[in-house]
């Protein structure tokens, strides 16, 4: 049961740790679309 919970943990930081980056990316690429266009 430990070693379950321990794995479900480690799977869900991994998927929170790949949306935080992807909504980085796509932050900073829009960002800089709108501040080239400007």
């Amino acid at each position: 049961m430990c070693c379950y919970v321990g794995k479900a943990t480690k799977i869900f930081l991994c998927i929170v740790a790949a949306l935080l980056v992807a909504g980085l990316v796509l932050g900073f690429g829009l960002a800089r679309r709108t501040w080239g266009s400007q």
